[in-house]
């Protein structure tokens, strides 16, 4: 038999009949139709709002067939590094957990065991949890209950039993995923909710590309827990040795502090850095004192398309900084009539030589559709990213031409210039964070937008700080990397002679460049892998792309690559496959080190190009950056299931009884079955019967010579 359940109550689905059936006859009312047809309109209608609003509310379709219930106890125990680390008493979390799977508790046939700490639970014999690793390097319960559906999606779970510190650190809330198990989860709290001493390189922000000859800044967040008031020197080391040092003083005993390295290069290539702070006596743990990183340093000329709406005082600003940084070579487009620009025409073969193209008050309301069209078309063919400043008198609607290439679109364009002051996001972190603090004590700018809304993939930085609105937004998606920045009148900012904003225009404009570039766009082999950095137990994943000489893709291209450490080959003949427009090889994990990848294409048989790229294999240390228990996920995740929470110090006796009562209640369910569930709204055919019904429905309204 079939059962439909919800997370609401029933009630709410059995009123939603009426309200149907009320839209239903008052959408009707005033209609001259038969009395049969009418009904059968009244019926249509009413059904598929019904299924509309029900659908809204996200219910499971819940399949059962009678038999006996399976009352399978399933123990998700955490199995990553952060149990390595000191709990209670000093006691390791591995060695609290241990000793909780081998008590008393745990006994029982009905018990099964699986760990998680990777993309996938594994089983766990009950005679060998001493062969548990506890090497896992993230945290994410929601993948591991996604896991367990997956692998048993007939059984029924009573319950769900979590062991953990509670330090979830990747993936999403697994409270959705639990409340589909339709059964109680009973977490155990591991380890200590104290903070103990330690001193944690939280995060690093920095820009993975950068020019030479040009200062990149690293920015470094550094908490300091439970430390006696003193210094702390962080260091920050290229190629394994110092180059520069700061220090930090600890005031209080949560402190989290801020600095800041600059760093020039001046030949282009891959860099690896290493900020690491220095280890005081009595910490719980070095591993979350350093973090490495690379950064790819391109070629100093970046090359710039300036397309400008035409002349004026922001034109006159921006382009005049533009030219003036040395590691830009950018070329001017001034609009000067319909189709025509001053400093002629726009050379479509080489635009794939650029590695940005800026629009500024780029494009007016007379400018020829047929060209916007055109470069919209290469633009998006060379994947060049797009950075946008408004003016006056930019047209959005032909703005619109360029689609998915702009980060945003306009509700309506007033036909009035106001003055605001911008205000960056709170809580964001990115490498603009420092220059979009400087522009809020700016003079204000102009704007005449309204109705501003973001595109899906799209980030919103700064603000209008009266009324909320957007108006610096970046976008990536997919290849496409986009930025745009809705005020104008930047040249106000160099009124006062007292306080000159020219420089921070120009800190803003180098900083929205570097945020919004990918890659170089010379090259036609490109190699990369999938991040910088993997950890010593996961797959390494590279991609590669092939581009002709008018640089679109190449599909039919055989690609190979080959792993070397200081001069020794490690893996060679490595293949890819294509997939979604570019190469992909997967190679399984390899030993901590150094590494640098060399691909080779051919195309027909013949040698085409050759790239590299550098990678890092280490211990990733996600794990240590939060060092103190959270028993607050735990307790959530349980009382939302109808759960309970118990600490690995609770007596046994407690937990042992807490399982006992689940089975007594189990007990009286002398017939059930295998349970099945279908999440309606990911179900095709129940939105195929909805379009369906509204489909039939317009059929015999306009048969019917209904509007």
């Amino acid at each position: 038999m079939f059962n439909i359940t919800y997370h609401y109550p029933a009630l709410i689905a059995f009123i939603f009949i009426p309200l149907s059936i009320f839209l239903s006859i008052f959408f009707y009312r005033k209609t001259s139709l038969s009395r049969n047809m009418r009904v059968l309109l009244i019926c249509i209608k009413s059904l598929a709002i019904f299924l509309l609003l029900v659908l809204l509310l996200e219910p499971s379709l819940l399949s059962t067939v009678k038999g006996k219930v399976n009352n399978n106890k399933f123990v998700l125990t955490d199995n990553t590094r952060s149990m390595n680390l000191p709990g209670r008493s000093n006691e390791l979390k591995k060695s609290e957990i241990a000793s909780l799977l081998k008590s008393s508790i745990f006994t029982g046939e009905n018990f099964r065991f699986y760990s998680f700490g990777s993309e996938k639970i594994e089983q766990v014999s009950s005679s060998a949890f001493d062969s548990l690793r506890f090497n896992g390097f993230i945290t994410d319960p929601d993948m591991a209950l996604q896991s367990l559906r997956e692998r048993f999606p007939e059984n029924h779970f009573n319950p769900v039993i979590i062991i953990s510190d509670g330090i979830f650190n990747n993936g999403g809330n697994p409270l959705y995923k639990a409340k589909l198990f339709e059964s109680p989860f009973m977490t155990i709290g591991i380890g200590d909710t104290v903070q103990k001493k330690d001193v944690v390189i939280d995060r690093v922000f920095y820009n993975e590309k950068a020019m030479t000859d040009a200062v990149n800044p690293i920015r470094v967040s550094v908490s300091a827990h439970n430390i006696p008031s003193g210094i702390i020197n962080v260091n920050l080391l290229r190629e394994g040795s110092v180059t520069s040092s700061k220090t930090i003083n600890v005031l209080n005993a949560e402190q989290t502090s801020d600095i800041t390295f600059e760093v020039t290069e001046n030949k282009p290539g891959t860099v690896r850095y290493k900020v690491e702070a220095e280890q005081l006596p009595g910490e719980i743990t070095y591993k979350n004192n350093y973090t490495n990183f690379l950064i790819d340093y391109i070629e100093n000329k970046i090359n710039i398309l300036f397309l400008s709406g035409g002349p004026g005082y922001d034109n006159s600003f921006l382009s005049d900084i533009f030219k003036r940084i040395k590691n830009y070579h950018t070329t001017v487009k001034t609009v000067k009539n319909a189709g025509e620009f001053y400093e002629g025409p726009i050379d479509f073969k080489s635009l794939g030589d650029y590695s940005a193209i800026v629009l500024q008050g780029f494009p007016t309301a007379q400018f020829s559709s047929e060209v916007i069209s055109s470069l919209s078309s290469k633009v998006k063919e060379n994947n060049i990213p797009l950075i946008f400043f408004a003016s006056r008198n930019t047209e959005y609607k032909r703005l619109d031409l360029f689609e998915d290439l702009i980060p945003f679109s306009i509700a309506r364009v007033s036909g009035d210039e106001n003055l605001f002051s911008p205000r960056a996001v709170s809580g964001m972190d990115n490498e603009l964070k420092d220059v979009l603090s400087e522009i809020e004590s700016a003079p204000q700018i102009f704007k005449n937008v309204t109705g501003v809304q973001q595109k899906v993939g799209s980030e919103v930085l700064m603000t209008d700080k009266a009324s909320g609105e957007p108006m610096l937004i970046t976008r990536i998606a997919g290849k496409t990397r986009s930025a745009a920045f809705l005020g104008y009148g930047l040249w106000r900012w160099r009124l006062n002679e007292k306080s000159d904003y020219e420089k921070t225009a120009e800190k803003f404009i180098m900083g929205l460049v570097n945020f919004t570039i990918s890659k170089e766009k010379k090259s036609k082999f490109l190699v990369y892998p999938s991040k910088n950095i993997f950890d010593y137990t996961e797959d390494i994943k590279y991609y590669a792309e092939v581009y002709d000489d008018n640089y679109s893709p190449v599909r039919n291209a055989v690609v190979r690559g080959k792993i070397t450490s200081n001069g020794s080959t490690v893996q060679n003949n490595i293949p890819f496959a294509y997939n979604d427009n570019r190469y992909e090889a997967v190679i399984p994990p390899i030993k901590s080190g150094d590494y640098l990848f060399e691909a080779d294409a051919e195309t027909n048989n013949i040698f085409y190009a050759k790239g590299e790229s550098r990678f890092l294999v280490d211990s990733i240390n996600t794990e240590f950056l939060i060092t103190k228990s959270n028993f607050e996920n735990l307790r959530n995740l349980s009382s939302n299931t109808n759960g309970r929470f118990f600490t690995g110090s609770d007596k046994p006796r407690e937990i042992t009884e807490y399982l006992a009562s689940l089975e007594q209640i189990s007990s009286g369910m002398s017939e059930s079955g295998t349970v099945t569930y279908t999440n309606l709204w990911e179900n095709k055919y129940i939105l195929l019967i909805i379009i369906g019904l509204f489909s039939v429905e317009w059929f015999i309204r306009k048969r019917s010579n209904l509007p």
